[in-house]
């Protein structure tokens, strides 16, 4: 099973970004009292995905989920993600985590091996989830690589 390789050296980034919290709109500013890095889902695939040397564009989604809907659907449609099969190691996971909008993308995290991602939600820390089990099986929109 192909797993996420960490970069020489990026041991410690990699432990920063993990110790990351929840903040909407957060792109890993500091918190000035926990002294841990700020995200929201998309600004934690950005750090995450920086880490393994695969760079992503800046999405910064707005507060309504019906306009998360339209701003995660164009960007992944766009021409400039492929889409894959299936999970890969440091592809973008795309989920339908809404019960009221099951129609659309709303949430997203980071592939660690077939099985395994990372993300981050409001309320949680950074924390993985397995793809493979519920809930999540059946939330999954897709797998993206930014070509960019």
């Amino acid at each position: 099973m192909a797993s996420l390789v960490l970069p020489q050296g990026q041991a410690e980034q990699l432990r920063h970004v993990l110790s990351g919290q929840f903040r909407r709109r957060g792109r890993g500013e500091m918190c000035p009292v926990r002294r841990v890095p700020l995200y929201d889902c998309w600004g934690f695939v950005m750090a995450l995905s920086a880490v393994f040397g695969r760079r992503v564009p800046n999405i910064v989604p707005p507060a309504s989920a019906v306009d998360r809907h339209g701003l995660y659907e164009r960007a992944l449609q766009s021409g400039e993600w492929k889409v894959l099969a299936g999970p890969e190691p440091g592809a973008v996971v795309a989920l339908r985590t809404s019960p009221r909008h099951r129609d659309f993308v709303d949430h997203v995290g980071v592939v660690f091996d077939s099985c395994r991602f990372a993300h981050i939600q409001r309320n949680m820390q950074v924390h993985a989830d397995r793809l493979d089990t519920s809930p999540y099986a059946r939330l999954i929109a897709g797998f993206y690589v930014w070509n960019g």
